[in-house]
């Protein structure tokens, strides 16, 4: 899939989508389960919302951590979003590796804004229980359209702190963006972040989005606003924040995961040893500036948590 063929990704490439279809396959309001699939003048992405743990810090913010995803006809998942701060099912990362062309990026991305604005005009009544994993899907399938990013720093004033760790120089076709987010608390004493990372070819379409909601809301959900936004070339296609833990969750830790790499190990806390949404982000952050997965040097705090979130530098 890091082919350097990328040249396709024409942003002249657009397609008709004139015949909606949504289905829904899997209903369980109880287990928060929701499945289906989307169809449009012959193409079909498919969709997945799964309920979680609950969220530790439930004010502005869904009860539960929500994961969902979106994947093309071949089975590719070019958007996923961890509820926590990891995807949790290890599954939802194979076939990941699949060659994506700029016809398919484009086709993907055009399909993901359809769907969004079916699910703006979707009649909820039938899913009275499940209105947390529609809202996941409506958020997930928010793309940013070709050439809207622009790097953004983070405003003044907000307590996050800008560092300046080294880049790394590939030589792929690709541009990686890191978005952070952020939101009020409750009580207003401190910040709520969550990422964004998008990787988009030289035609401005996604290629791979990997959203997450660090243990509250969501990036790019409603309550939350866009702290600042970065961008990093000639990156190969796949995201770095999209490598999975290796260990699943357990449940009353909010995803400690035993694994040293990628995610925070430690449980979700607001004193020492602990874990906090903050240290999530910049885990993530840090993760897109390296174009790797890390050991994680700041996920067990001292006294006190970082109460800011992080910037983007």
């Amino acid at each position: 899939m890091d082919s350097a063929g990328e040249s396709e990704g024409d942003p002249t490439i657009t397609f008709e989508l004139p015949d909606p279809t949504i289905t829904f396959e899997e209903v369980d309001g109880e287990s928060g389960i929701l499945r289906g699939s989307y169809e449009n003048a012959g193409h079909m992405i498919s969709f997945d919302a799964v309920r979680g743990e609950p969220n530790p810090v439930s004010e502005y913010a869904p009860a539960f951590e929500i994961d969902a995803r979106l994947c093309d006809e071949r089975g590719y998942c070019f958007a996923l979003q961890g509820g926590g701060h990891g995807i949790s099912n290890p599954a939802w990362f194979e076939n990941q590796e699949t060659l994506v062309l700029g016809a398919d990026a484009a086709l993907n991305h055009q399909m993901a804004t359809a769907l969004h604005e079916e699910l703006i005009q979707l009649d909820r009544a039938p899913f009275p229980e499940l209105e947390e994993e529609l809202d996941a899907l409506l958020t997930l399938s928010s793309f940013p359209e070709p050439g809207s990013l622009v790097e953004t720093p983070s405003p003044a004033g907000n307590g996050g702190v800008e560092e300046t760790p080294g880049i790394v120089a590939l030589s792929y076709d690709y541009t990686h963006w890191i978005q952070i987010w952020w939101g009020y608390t409750n009580p207003p004493l401190a910040e709520h972040s969550a990422t964004r990372a998008i990787s988009v070819n030289s035609g401005g379409y996604v290629v791979q989005i990997v959203t997450t909601c660090n243990h509250g809301n969501c990036a790019a959900n409603s309550g939350m606003g866009l702290s600042c936004q970065r961008s990093f070339s000639n990156r190969p296609s796949l995201l770095a924040v999209s490598t999975p833990c290796n260990a699943a969750a357990t449940t009353g830790t909010y995803h400690s995961w035993g694994d040293t790499a990628s995610c925070c190990s430690s449980a979700y806390g607001f004193t020492g040893g602990y874990h906090v949404c903050n240290d999530d982000s910049r885990l993530q952050r840090d993760m897109t500036i390296y174009n790797s997965s890390l050991t994680p040097a700041y996920c067990n705090d001292g006294y006190l948590a970082p109460a800011w979130a992080p910037g983007c530098w």
